[in-house]
């Protein structure tokens, strides 16, 4: 209605408030030349194309709600906004305006004619940053980092123009290329990462290794200042009021101001639309609550979920700012609490990301998320008859239209029950060992698809919790496709169990998007059977160290500078030198596993002297590691050919059908040996080592 009286006029109105269709109406009537003047925010300027033949700027003053304040408009700003002045396709000519108060006039007059150079602001937010490129992996030291930062923006700046970044001149002096400067922030970024638990940094070694914090942070762009304040109030025992309060903590909130004229609305937003309560402090003096920018933010965050229209320029800005926020905040959260095992925390952080998603409590009917499927009046009467899902489900369609006095709603209110996302469960468990159970999880779909509802994909989440304990043992995403709505799924997974066994389990499944979606299934313990109990370990027996004179080939004594085989390889000797058996062998760091899987190739040496040894190694590293001594021990010593077959290096296929010994990673003999028909090579195989 405002847009066509404004048109009456020859004038329009565009902002980001407006609705989609209204602002793209505003732009064909702008460009078409029947709207002579348009009215607009920053978003005609950089985000849609339109040409003018004269640009007002009226006051140079906007408000930022990142920094809680009203700011000058930068020259970027003022520079894009006065292109669409004169286009030279559509214009001959053209004219920019500015108005502004009289002390910003030499300052505008200084931007528009001098050129200033662009200084980089990752200083701010260095930590943050470093910690993205050590989850990604291309940070993996000090080293590494510090190279990092020299191919940054930054760090040209700071030669360019050290002043502005706080070098000191003597330190340019000594340090030309600032290369201490840069190993000073890297170090101090490293410190406050792994003050908030985001990194695990090794001081003798200077190596960076990344956490389950860290990359919760990294992928949902927290800031390191709220991890912190996370990992000082986060506990499993939270409350709703509890975990509103952290979130308003959070240093994404730190630039929101409380302003005096404010204070009214603030209180009027907390009396009639917050739904959880609010840790609030009095004034004294009898001057009322105490209205702080943590309970501004609170307040904001549940009127947003309540749906309250708020009337404060400044407010809006802010509440737009911190909804903004606020979803990936509660994501962060839920996926840091999900990883350490709390059950009633995670459900509850799980129900506040979708109550915030969807815009409603938890206490609202369940059909509301239907969008505009259902009418409000008829959910308001459901609501006052506390008729569920279930109940609803239970019912005829003239049941239901005789329970709301509507004749007509009860197909509809059926329709719109059958599309909520409904999953049928069943489970087998078995026991692997007497620590160990496999559980079998077959999923069933039982709801009408709607593409306008469900989208093409529907995620859940599935984990199993001990109830006793308040511990999840295990988690999954499981998504749900639209061609796979109507078909049973299968998922299997394992999880521990201990002694004595307790009497249950609970498999939770929870939509990742639909509030009270939210399914159960016991796994009962009461007739399960564990395997016998048998030792993991082979019990290592008192003997004599066996002298290498047992393997009766000089050649092959040759090679070995010890006088005796320790007690793992005295023990473990006749199985791999006298036989053809399987074996695995586990045991700790430095005790000779390597010497007993070059007596399993001695014995092929001897017994087949044309078969190949294939021993495989998890890196390449360890791979020229192994190359370096058996080049000197093996090819030298017994005059078998080694041969490296990775990734880096490839050798001729002549020199590896030649090689006693091939010495590869796992998915290097993987790519080779899926065509092992073709390859001769792969058939003379007689001893494959997975080390």
């Amino acid at each position: 209605r405002e847009v066509r009286e404004l048109f009456a006029g020859g004038f329009g109105v565009h902002h980001a408030g407006m609705l989609r269709g209204d602002r793209n109406m505003t732009e064909k009537l702008f460009a078409a030349g029947l709207v002579k003047v348009i009215f607009c925010t920053a978003t005609l300027a950089w985000g849609v194309n339109l040409p003018a033949h004269s640009v007002l700027i009226k006051g140079t003053q906007i408000y930022d709600a990142k920094q809680g304040k009203f700011v000058e408009l930068s020259i970027l700003d003022v520079m894009q906004i006065f292109g669409r002045a004169g286009r030279p396709q559509f214009d001959t000519s053209g004219e920019g305006m500015i108005l502004t108060t009289h002390d910003k006039l030499a300052h505008y007059m200084q931007l528009m004619h001098s050129a200033l150079p662009i200084e980089s602001t990752l200083q701010a937010s260095l930590t943050d940053h470093l910690n993205a490129e050590v989850v990604l992996g291309s940070v993996r030291n000090l080293n590494e980092a510090i190279a990092w930062l020299s191919y940054t923006y930054l760090y040209v700046r700071m030669l360019k123009n050290p002043t502005h970044y706080g070098v000191a001149f003597h330190e340019i002096q000594s340090d030309p290329m600032l290369r201490v400067r840069c190993r000073e922030l890297i170090e101090g970024s490293i410190k406050e990462l792994a003050r908030a638990k985001m990194l695990r940094y090794n001081f003798d070694t200077h190596n960076m290794n990344t956490t389950e914090t860290g990359i919760v942070a990294s992928h949902f762009y927290i800031k390191y200042a709220s991890l912190e304040v996370y990992n000082q109030n986060v506990h499993p025992a939270m409350s709703e009021t509890d975990i509103f309060d952290v979130v308003a903590k959070s240093a994404e909130f730190e630039n929101i101001v409380v302003r005096d004229e404010e204070r009214g609305e603030l209180l009027k937003l907390l009396s009639d639309f917050t739904q959880v309560k609010i840790k609030l402090q009095d004034m004294g003096g009898g001057e009322g609550i105490l209205i702080d920018e943590r309970t501004k933010v609170n307040i904001l965050l549940q009127a947003y979920i309540s749906r309250a229209q708020v009337e404060g320029f400044a407010l809006v800005a802010d509440m737009n700012h911190i909804t903004q926020s606020a979803g990936r905040i509660f994501r962060a959260l839920f996926e840091l609490v999900l990883k350490k095992g709390h059950v009633t925390l995670s459900e509850r952080l799980l129900n506040l990301c979708k109550v915030v998603d969807r815009r409603l409590w938890m206490c609202q009917h369940e059909l509301r998320q239907m969008g505009h499927g259902v009418p409000p009046e008829w959910l308001y009467r459901l609501e006052q008859k506390e008729a569920n899902l279930d109940r609803i489900m239970d019912m005829n369609p003239a049941e239901l239209g005789a329970l709301i006095r509507q004749s007509t709603a009860g197909n509809t209110i059926l329709k719109a029950a059958k599309q909520f996302p409904y999953i049928a469960m069943d489970a087998q468990i078995q026991p692997v060992t007497r620590t160990v159970l496999r559980v079998t999880l077959k999923l069933t779909p039982d709801f009408v698809w709607s593409e306008r509802l469900h989208g093409s994909v529907e995620p859940w989440w599935v984990w199993v919790e001990d109830n006793e304990n308040d511990t999840i043992y295990h988690t999954e995403y499981f998504l749900l496709h639209q061609k796979d709505a109507r078909v049973e799924h299968t998922l299997q997974f394992t999880v521990p169990i201990f002694e004595p066994v307790q009497s249950q389990y609970v498999i939770r499944l929870s939509s990742d998007r639909w509030l009270h979606a939210d399914y159960f299934h016991t796994l009962n313990f009461d007739d399960l059977v564990l395997p016998d109990k048998s030792f993991a370990h082979t019990q290592l027996l008192k003997l004599c160290p066996l002298a290498k004179s047992a393997l009766q080939d000089p050649a092959f004594e040759s090679i070995y500078t010890f006088t005796h085989f320790n007690a793992i390889q005295t023990q473990i000797f006749h199985t791999v030198y006298h036989t053809d058996d399987n074996v695995l062998l586990g045991a700790p760091t430095g005790s000779g596993k390597t010497n007993c899987c070059e007596l399993a190739m001695l014995r092929l040496f001897r017994t087949r002297p044309q078969a190949k040894v294939i021993y495989v190694a998890p890196m390449k590293a360890l791979v020229r590691e192994r190359m370096k001594d058996w080049k000197r021990r093996v090819e030298q010593g017994l005059g078998k050919r080694v041969v490296e077959l990775t990734g880096d290096t490839t050798p001729d296929m002549r020199a590896v059908k030649d090689a006693h010994v091939i010495v590869t990673t796992p998915e290097k003999w993987d790519g080779v040996s899926r065509n092992w028909q073709s390859r001769s090579y792969v058939t003379q195989v007689g001893l494959v080592i997975i080390d």
